[in-house]
């Protein structure tokens, strides 16, 4: 045999034994432990939070009655539940609450819901937190009518509009619900002494009492309110919000306008001012005050008869520098309203730096 023949040859048989030998030694090596086959974890123990009936109507009560529920909680899972809070929003008070459950038992919580003040239908809802990976929040809500103790007929909220000498007065009955709710009006406060007037009037003494309200100004905006103070310890007061937008005989809209060029390269912004008569009558303008230096100002009638013109407005945008913004005041004068002068602010802008001959040639 050569020896080249025996080199080959003991080649081959050193890595026979190394593919042979050394994995039956590694194999008798190892422990039971680690030949064994992977096993299945079982699941950890987790609650389940069931709650019995988690919406509550609580009929018809009477407004500053409390409605109060136990809701019953469940714990369906098979391991302790946590309650860790319940939250609620205004009106509800959260009484009690058990903070474990163990498996298999029931648990509960005691909420509460204020109603004074609340009329009508109510529907409040809490959120109870908990240590179920499936339902960590749990929603509870309460529900129902709450009637009146004194109702207010048509409405607390009273809206005057238009011109003075056209509004009627607006009457408000105040009623007691039931016979065994008998007050009365003791005093009246507002806000709003010499804008609106008031009268209280008896129709069924300690049951039912009519106030009428009235506006007291010729022109001008208002809001406020009437607050009437009763002898009921459940009801103390009864506030009427009372708003008021009155008229005179001629409106200028709008008060406030905005031309010229508001932005680079827009279009120049004209502005159209409103004069009407609101009775309907025909009138005419005395006199229009306005800068001539930056406003052009051109007059059209509305409608045959002079009841009413549209004031047409052009800047004069040469005589403002560019990108300033000016203010002035276009005051009217018509006859209907003499002595009374009508302002108009007006904003007059000149944005477009392409006017500015400083620079031409920018983008």
């Amino acid at each position: 045999m050569t020896r080249k023949m025996r080199c080959l040859l003991l080649f081959a048989s050193f890595f026979f034994l190394i593919w042979t030998v050394f994995p039956l030694t590694l194999l008798a090596q190892s422990s039971p432990d680690s030949m064994a086959l992977p096993q299945d974890h079982p699941q950890a123990a987790v609650p389940a939070i069931e709650v019995v009936n988690p919406i509550h109507d609580f009929g018809e009560l009477m407004e500053g009655e409390v409605a109060a529920h136990e809701y019953v909680i469940r714990n369906t899972g098979e391991a302790v539940l946590k309650i860790e809070r319940v939250s609620a929003g205004s009106g509800w008070a959260v009484i009690q609450f058990d903070p474990e459950i163990p498996p298999g038992s029931k648990g509960k919580a005691t909420l509460e819901m204020d109603l004074t003040d609340y009329q009508g239908s109510v529907r409040k809802s809490a959120t109870l937190f908990s240590n179920d990976p499936e339902n960590p929040r749990t929603l509870l809500q309460m529900h129902g009518i709450v009637n009146p103790l004194i109702q207010v007929q048509p409405g607390d909220r009273i809206s005057f509009r238009g011109i003075d000498n056209h509004l009627q007065h607006r009457v408000i009955d105040v009623v007691s619900w039931s016979p065994s709710f008998d007050f009365k009006i003791k005093e009246v406060e507002t806000n709003l002494e010499g804008k609106v007037g008031y009268s209280i009037e008896t129709v069924e003494e300690n049951r039912h009492y009519r106030v009428t309200l009235s506006n007291l100004i010729p022109l001008g905006v208002y809001n406020g309110f009437v607050r009437l103070k009763t002898d009921l310890a459940r009801k103390p007061e009864i506030t009427l919000w009372v708003s008021g937008i009155i008229e005179g005989e001629i409106s200028v809209k709008p008060q406030t306008l905005m031309v010229g060029k508001l932005a680079n390269r827009e279009e120049v912004r004209l502005g159209t001012v409103l004069v009407v008569n609101n009775r309907g009558e025909s009138f005419k303008i005395i006199s229009m005050d306005y800068d001539e230096d930056l406003l052009d100002l051109q007059k059209r009638p509305l409608t045959a008869g002079d009841r009413g013109f549209s004031l047409e407005i052009t800047p004069k945008l040469e005589n403002i520098p560019v990108g300033k913004q000016l203010k002035t005041v276009l005051s009217i004068q018509t006859e209907a309203s003499s002595p009374q002068k009508h302002e108009v602010q007006i904003h007059v802008l000149n944005m477009d730096i392409t006017t500015d001959p400083s620079r031409e040639g920018e983008p």
